[in-house]
């Protein structure tokens, strides 16, 4: 197995490699859940959900929660590329105050963007449930 950590990196080389590879964690889990709504979107927009016992009400909730998930994930974009930016800052920090204040705004954007993860799976596993149970007569 490769090391991924060298013996020479020093502790803010090794600060760096662990936010950066936040940072790319990150944004492909929002690319991703940019590709998965639209799937959804075009799912519920077919005429194949006609076809199903999916009620329209509950079809016409669960597209505008996308709606809202869509928004909420072009601003996490937006706030992850001013993330990538700040990086650039923090590599050039030369005392403890400047690496707390980048740490610090990492640690909170950290909480916020899982927090809206968490979001995005409970509405997952609401819309695989609907689908599934709308499906279970043709299964």
């Amino acid at each position: 197995m490769s090391e991924i950590i060298k013996p020479h990196y020093k502790d803010e080389d090794i600060q760096t490699l662990n936010l950066c590879t936040d940072v790319n964690k990150w944004k492909s889990e929002v690319t991703f859940i940019d590709l998965e709504n639209q799937f959804y979107k075009e799912l519920f927009a077919s005429r194949l959900i006609e076809k199903t016992d999916i009620n329209r009400q509950d079809v016409n909730f669960l597209q505008q929660e996308l709606e809202s998930l869509d928004i909420k994930n072009l601003e996490f974009l937006e706030k992850l590329r001013v993330l990538v930016n700040e990086l650039d800052g923090y590599r050039e920090c030369d005392d403890v105050h400047c690496d707390t204040y980048y740490l610090n705004n990492h640690q909170k954007f950290k909480i916020e963007i899982e927090n809206y993860f968490f979001k995005n799976r409970n509405l997952k596993t609401l819309i695989y449930s609907y689908i599934k149970n709308g499906i279970k007569k043709h299964l």
